[in-house]
Parts: C-alpha cells; sequence; structure tokens
C-alpha cells in the first residue's frame, strides 16, 4: 500500500516501449496485424477490469460490514504510527520480536511478574510490544503494542515509586520521553507532557534524556536551552549534577561496596574483587574506578575509602559487574582470556564466598561464549549486552535481541527462562 503508481506507469511504459522495440528488431515482422491484435487485447482487458471493479463496489456497496472491514485493514496497514493495541495475544506462549528491555515487577503469592519489552519489523514498519508477563506459568497476563515507521528508542526501565517509568532517550525521529505505568493493569499513569508541566523549567519541551540507574536520575537538557538533573528516588529537580552531588556532601556516614579492581595497569584482563569502605559523600554512586587500585594512595585520596580483596586466589578475567547490593554482588567474566572462551556468572558475598555460578557451557546461552570466530563477541563488545538485576529471591538475567533467564538467588538453581528471538 502507500506505492508511487506513477512510477509503476512508467516502468510499465518502459518494458512496453522496449518490448515493441525488441518485436521491431526481428526480420520479416508484420507490423500492421500485432499492433491490431494488441490493441484489441487491451481494449477486452480494459473491459474486463471495469466490470470486476464495478462488481466489487456493488458487494462492498450492499454489505457494509465489509466495507468497514477493508477500511480498518486498510488503515492498520498504512497508519505510520498509531497507539493502542495493534494485535491480540490469546496464547500463553505468545511471547514474539527482539527483546529490548526486562523489569521485575511485584507479584501475588512471592512470584514477581515480569515488564518485557520487544519489537518486530514486518514490511517496513515497527510493532513495538509490551507485556506483563508472569513467567512461572509462562502467562501474558496484559499486551499491548504501537505501530510506528521509526526503529525502536533506547529505552531504560526502573520500578520506582510503585510505578514502571520507562525513560526514552533520543534516537533519529524518536523524541525523548518520561512515561509512568501502573505495574497491575499497564495502563500509563504520565507522559512526557504530563512530567514536563510538573516543573515550570520544562514547560517549554525536553530536547535530551540522559539516564543513570544509580542512584535513578536523569539528567535533561531543554529546548529552551537548560540544563537540569531530576533525582527519580526523591522527585526532586536540581539545577544541575553539582546541586545534586551536594546533597551527599554532609553523608559521612561510612558505606561498603563492591568493586572490582586491576592490580597491574599493564595486565587489564586480569581483575580482583574488592570491599571498598568510605563516607557516603564519596561513594554514593557506588562506582569506583578499576585503576584506583593500581596503587595504594589512589583510592585514598581520589574517595578517602580503603579496600580489601575478598574472594583471594580468584581471578576474574575480562570482568564486569552486572548489579550489586547490600547481600552480594553478580559478575561477568570468563574462564580464560581471550575471543575463545566460555562465560560465567559468578554471585558472591561480602564475605567473599562465591555462593554459586552458572555458564554458557550449560546454563546460560551459547550465543554469549567469547568465539574467534565472531569478533563483536568479544567482552568490549558483549558487555553491554547482557543485564542482572535481583528483587528478593528472584535475580534476573537478560540478554538484549534473545531471552532471559530467572534463577533463585540462595541456589542458582534456574526458574524458569525463554528464548523469544531465536534468529
Amino acid at each position: 500500500m502507500g506505492e508511487d503508481y506513477s512510477n509503476l506507469q512508467k516502468m510499465y511504459q518502459q518494458r512496453f516501449s522496449q518490448g515493441q522495440m525488441n518485436q521491431d528488431l526481428k526480420p520479416n515482422n508484420p507490423m500492421r496485424g500485432p499492433q491490431l491484435k494488441s490493441g484489441c487485447g487491451i481494449v477486452v482487458f480494459l473491459a474486463v477490469g471495469i466490470f470486476v471493479a464495478a462488481g466489487i463496489a456493488l458487494f462492498l456497496f450492499l454489505n457494509k460490514g465489509s466495507f468497514d472491514s477493508v477500511k480498518e485493514k486498510f488503515e492498520e496497514i498504512t497508519t505510520e504510527e498509531s497507539e493502542g493495541p495493534v494485535k491480540k495475544v490469546n496464547s500463553k506462549n505468545s511471547l514474539a520480536g527482539t527483546l529490548t528491555n526486562a523489569l521485575i515487577l511485584p507479584g501475588k503469592d512471592g512470584k514477581q511478574r515480569l515488564y518485557l519489552m520487544t519489537y518486530e519489523l514486518k514490511g517496513t514498519n515497527y510493532t513495538y510490544n509490551t507485556y506483563i508477563y508472569e513467567p512461572y506459568e509462562k502467562e501474558i497476563i496484559k499486551y499491548t503494542g504501537i505501530k510506528s515507521s521509526a526503529y525502536p528508542p533506547p529505552t531504560n526501565l526502573i520500578y520506582a515509586k510503585g510505578e514502571i517509568w520507562k525513560i526514552n532517550n533520543e534516537s533519529g525521529p524518536n523524541k525523548p520521553g518520561v512515561f509512568t505505568y501502573n505495574p497491575e493493569t499497564g495502563e500509563e499513569t504520565m507522559d512526557t507532557q504530563g512530567f514536563s508541566t510538573r516543573f515550570a523549567e520544562l514547560n517549554d519541551g525536553i530536547s535530551k534524556i540522559y539516564f543513570y540507574p544509580t542512584p535513578p536520575r536523569m539528567n535533561i537538557e531543554t529546548t529552551d536551552g537548560r540544563k537540569v538533573l531530576y533525582d527519580i528516588t526523591n522527585d526532586a529537580l536540581y539545577p544541575g549534577d553539582t546541586e545534586f552531588r551536594n546533597t551527599f556532601k554532609d553523608k559521612k556516614n561510612p558505606i561498603t561496596v563492591f568493586a572490582l579492581g586491576v592490580e597491574n595497569a599493564n595486565e587489564s584482563a586480569r581483575k580482583r574483587l574488592f570491599l571498598v569502605t568510605g563516607p557516603e559523600s564519596s561513594l554514593w554512586s557506588r562506582n569506583v574506578e578499576e585503576y584506583y587500585f593500581t596503587s595504594s594512595s589512589t583510592l585514598k585520596f581520589m574517595l578517602n575509602a580503603e579496600s580489601k580483596v575478598i574472594a583471594k586466589g580468584k581471578v576474574f578475567l575480562e570482568g564486569v559487574m552486572l548489579y550489586q547490593d547490600d547481600d552480594a554482588c553478580f559478575i561477568f567474566h570468563q574462564d580464560k582470556a581471550g575471543n575463545n572462551a566460555e562465560r560465567i556468572i559468578s554471585c558472591i558475598d561480602k564475605a567473599g564466598t562465591i555462593l554459586w555460578t552458572v555458564s554458557t557451557e550449560s546454563e546460560l546461552s551459547s550465543k554469549l561464549r567469547a568465539s574467534d570466530e565472531n569478533s563483536l563477541s568479544s567482552m568490549f563488545f558483549i558487555k553491554n549486552n547482557v543485564h542482572l538485576t535481583r528483587s528478593g529471591n528472584l535475580v534476573l538475567f537478560y540478554y538484549d535481541k534473545t531471552g532471559f533467564i530467572g534463577f533463585d538467588f540462595s541456589t542458582g538453581k534456574i526458574l524458569f527462562e525463554d528464548d523469544i528471538n531465536t534468529d
């Protein structure tokens, strides 16, 4: 639908002219006979076409319901962007598309639900799918879809203040946006305009958003040139980063965080696990640079903090900290250096005890292995495509485009798993 018929007409004329020229080039071509024959054929063809079209029009006129059905189908295909459901999902096993986001939601009887986002490309249009999903029984509780001609925008999901927050970064024709949803029904409770009207500084509109997960906050640029910071946890807007960081400067209480560190700058693949203790004013972001550990004085000078090695004797090759909280941390690493290795997730507590591990050799998808055959499988590329979060006893690991796995925090046992995109 939506084809350029003038172009089709030109193509037809070119092909017809080319075919006629080929006929003319043949020896002993009887010019007049074929021309008259072709003319008669075209007349007959047009007459039949008009008759058929008239019959279809009469049928649709006499059957108004059929006309409405055709009209609705046409609009569904040709509408560039329409909000609301575009298809109905009844099957319990109907998750579809390329996975982009997964979030743990509170559930009944201690069994959490998931909020999932995928997309599908059909023709020239994308369908953005969102599901509220019961993963233990593989049941879709709620589904909505949005059709768009634009590639899905980069999106961040968090559960905060009893609601689902969806934060879209600017990407091509997609505008930055802030939305909230009811975790039970999936219904939208706030859109970007509603968020902007809550603060006078945002009334002229948002031009850019940069999201940071710990603590959850957004750096926002407005269409009239302002640069502000929104603290999601405390529902507060600050003039900038400095003013936000100043809210921590008087918090001298000591806190302890996990950190991966490089002891030798020339051996960047070899990472050890540290516990870092210092004032909250320095460690409020729970993030410590890996190279602060190459010198005993650097950590003290930069953060007024101290560290100790835990999980002694263990090196986490190419390690990446996926998640940490007050109980444990989760590290994604390899069994050997290089681009031909198994990948492992290790769950480690503050005593340095490795509580459990899972690997691409058994529990994790083989697509996550490091492979010489795929240059994009190196940790440099893949570390941004693997994600892990925890809520209570559920540890949710998901990998972009493909699927997700739920683990029991205490044992590492797989509670559920789904491969959505099997391409």
